[in-house]
């Protein structure tokens, strides 16, 4: 079939466009020709052809060629039937007009001109949906009517390649380059290849051609896209842009590209070290020194029971973020930032966003790397490993970097046990801003610069609600929302530390300044916990050869309850860095539990831990502290106790909130705990008059007693001035004692606890004062309005 006679001049292009079908078992080829006038194939140019079955019965695919600088032609359309009945070939909606063609194609509407290359091995396909291995949707539509093309059918051999040639483009010769823009969807194996770009005269064959530009690899999920920009400069002379997928040895990987375009004028590329990834990877580059790549998806991964359902950004499946894909043991990924330049007195902190969650979770970890980004001459500066979070939770992670002129970031990821390994990271930032914020932290958000450091398997852990055998709530937000850092993973060893380390805290030269740090605990449920110790030390040093500061130690509190403790931190003059360490004790399986941490400059406040004699025990022990001549400890506790059937429901004020202590009896039978007073000064003419509550509930309580002893605390030669045995209330009544104290001089109260023989039998008491006059009122019931 031939056309009309065309009329143009060497300075004109045309477009010819038409929809084929090509629907049989056995379709031969259709062939299109540029002629001379007389329409003489043999003296034309081949310019598309296509063989074999490409649709069905209701589809047509829609061809855009491009004709450039010819004078008046003719289009020959040639048709060659197969060797059967079933090789119908079809024509329709036939076109030319004077545009050079379109380079910007979705491909919806088909190839726009762009064509299979007579130099590769086999072809791309044009798609549309879900691909075995591949994209579930294009990128234009986003959903299954979306068309793009793919290759994942090599043959099985490598170096084989298949390429898409776009139509001629026009030079000008006006001094502007190009720009090549191009969406890809690469899955799910870094040994895959690479999609290759070329730009050359369109005189020549692309088979003799360098690349200008290449993507390495597996780089997304099935669900994201990522653009590439190829900048190509100023052309002199008509060239062609061609895409090519090139295949490594043993791969069967697919690749898909969707919305091409091709504009003259510079590529507009983001660099930036902060990113979010919905655009892209910003300034961060692949490792070429490990085993695979960082990847981009939106949505959940591939693997079931493993990584993230959405993005931190967004939290939705439209956002996207980078990830690991785990499906070989020990594979590392290695991300590495642009080059951060920074001044000799300037700090840095990294900030991003991590999701670790399924069973068989890797490692995580952070290099300060030179600017060549080796980690074998950088410093790990965080690490992190196992089940982290939930498919719904992100953690915020900041890192503190000072004094270095110039470095990179690197991001290194291993997998574990396929497959449920996948490693998330999202909302990487940068800053000059160190400040105190990184210090104070409420976990709410992620260990904010805190890090975790080990001498075995155990670590601390973040922890949102209820803990076994530990907190039911978070301090700070009090209800199962919020989270806390605990530990509770030792083992039969003794003497194993596990540490919570901050960032650095900054201190002025020449200047000797005291910090305080506050942090709230929970300590449940036995005295053989051990210890939290509190270290602070020069942060040029490493932790564990420090004295510490302070330590809390065994049984503190009831599961509902946490004590504020602060530790004043004197004079320092150089920079600093604080530690917390679990510190085990032999065949102790406890919990230790951590919240609301905070490193503020000045002294600490005197009104915790002064000694003050009156407690309601609202802010902690006052001024009474722990015999170490027992077995257990008095805890602090809200509402009822641990185990049901025993102990008060409130406190003596009935408020939900209300605080108490108390003996928890699963901790054994005949179990002794004994807590003193602060010192109690006055002379052989003043008596007192010691006052508290108690509830004994439980069908096994044992006895409570009540001493006036030494200064040294001493129950053996001390007096005892009450006691009480048995089942005395119920949960929600208290008892009233108060006892007098005549004409002694300075002593103490000792008040002891001993357990009965079965779990129903915790003692607790509330509401301590001491008097001088004998006929005292409780100051305390009349603060509460009762």
């Amino acid at each position: 079939m031939l056309s009309p006679s065309v009329v143009t001049t060497l300075s004109t292009s045309r477009t010819f466009s038409f929809w084929y079908n090509l629907h049989g078992t056995a379709i031969g080829t259709l062939n299109v020709y540029r002629t001379p006038i007389d329409g003489d194939i043999n003296a034309g140019e081949l310019i598309f052809t296509v063989s074999g079955q490409r649709t069905n019965s209701t589809s047509w695919l829609q061809i855009n060629v491009d004709i450039f600088n010819i004078s008046s032609f003719k289009i020959a359309v040639e048709a060659i039937t197969g060797l059967t009945d079933f090789s119908d070939i079809a024509i329709d909606g036939v076109s030319i007009s004077p545009d050079a063609g379109t380079f910007d194609c979705s491909f919806e509407d088909g190839p726009c001109g762009w064509i299979q290359s007579t130099d590769d091995d086999v072809d791309w396909v044009r798609t549309q949906g879900d691909v075995a291995e591949g994209p579930l949707f294009d990128y234009n539509v986003g959903g299954s009517t979306g068309f793009y093309y793919y290759i994942n059918n090599f043959g099985g051999s490598s170096g084989k390649s298949a390429i898409l040639v776009s139509p001629d483009v026009i030079a000008n010769g006006n001094g502007i380059g190009w720009c090549v823009s191009f969406w890809f969807n690469s899955y799910p194996t870094r040994e895959m290849g690479s999609i290759d770009v070329y730009a050359y005269p369109s005189s020549e064959n692309v088979g003799t051609q360098t690349p200008i530009a290449s993507i390495q690899g597996h780089q997304t999920g099935r669900r994201a896209w990522l653009q590439t920009l190829t900048e190509i400069p100023d052309q002199s002379t008509n060239f062609t842009v061609a895409l090519a997928a090139n295949q490594q040895p043993s791969s069967s990987d697919v690749y898909a590209i969707d919305d091409v375009s091709i504009t003259q004028g510079d590529c507009h590329v983001n660099l930036t070290f902060d990113c979010d990834f919905e655009d892209g990877f910003c300034g961060w580059s692949q490792s070429l020194n490990d085993d695979r790549n960082w990847v981009i998806e939106r949505g959940p991964t591939a693997n079931s029971n493993t990584g993230p359902l959405f993005d931190h950004t967004i939290g939705t499946i439209d956002g996207k973020y980078i990830y690991l894909h785990g499906i070989s043991f020990g594979d590392k990924a290695v991300l590495l930032s642009l080059d951060v330049v920074t001044r000799f007195s300037q700090s840095r902190v990294v900030s991003f966003w991590y999701n670790m969650f399924g069973g068989a979770v890797g490692d995580l970890k952070v290099y300060q790397t030179p600017i060549s980004g080796s980690i074998n001459d950088g410093v790990e500066i965080f690490t992190v490993s196992g089940q982290r979070t939930t498919a719904t939770e992100w953690l915020k992670q900041e890192i503190v970097i000072s004094n270095t002129v110039i470095f990179k970031i690197a991001l290194e990821a291993t997998a574990g046990f396929p497959i449920a390994s996948d490693i998330a990271i999202d909302d990487i930032t940068i800053s000059t801003d160190t400040g105190v914020e990184s210090f104070n932290c409420s976990f709410d958000d992620g260990p904010c610069g805190w890090t975790f450091v080990v001498e075995d398997d155990s670590h601390w852990q973040l922890q949102g609600g209820e803990l076994s055998d530990g907190p039911l709530v978070d301090h700070t937000i009090g209800d199962n929302t919020g989270v806390y850092v605990f530990y509770n993973e030792f083992g039969l060893t003794t003497g194993l530390k596990s540490y919570l380390i901050s960032p650095t805290v900054y201190v002025e030269e020449n200047m000797a300044q005291s910090w305080c740090l506050s942090f709230w605990y929970n300590s449940f449920p036995l005295k053989t916990v051990g210890s939290i110790d509190v270290y602070a030390y020069p942060s040029t040093e490493s932790v564990g050869t420090q004295t510490p500061l302070a330590s809390i130690q065994g049984h503190q509190t009831g599961r509902r309850a946490w004590l504020q403790t602060m530790t004043e931190i004197p004079n320092q003059s150089a920079n600093f860095t604080v530690a917390l360490a679990a510190n085990q004790q032999a065949l102790s399986s406890d919990v230790y539990a951590i919240d609301d941490v905070s490193i503020t400059q000045g002294s600490c406040s005197a009104a915790v831990g002064g000694e003050d004699f009156d407690c309601d025990f609202q802010d902690g022990f006052c001024g009474w502290s722990q015999s170490n001549d027992d077995d257990t400890n008095w805890a602090i506790e809200q509402g009822s106790t641990d185990t049901s059937g025993t102990g008060p429901t409130y406190d003596r004020t009935q408020a939900e909130d209300g605080a108490y202590i108390y003996v928890e009896s699963s901790l054994g039978a005949s179990k002794r705990t004994v807590m003193l007073s602060p010192s109690v000064v006055t002379t052989l003419s003043t008596s007192r008059t010691f006052s508290f509550w108690y509830n004994l509930h439980g069908t096994a309580i044992g006895t409570l007693n009540v001493y006036r002893t030494p200064i040294d605390g001493d129950i053996n030669a001390g007096e005892l001035i009450f006691t009480v045995s048995g089942q005395r209330t119920n949960s929600t009544s208290w008892l009233q004692i108060n006892v007098d104290i005549f004409n002694i001089s300075s002593f103490k109260i000792a008040v002891e606890a001993i357990t009965g023989l079965t779990d129903f039998s915790d003692i607790a008491i509330d509401g301590v004062s001491i008097s001088p006059d004998a006929e005292c009122s409780d100051p305390l019931l009349e603060k509460a309005g009762l």
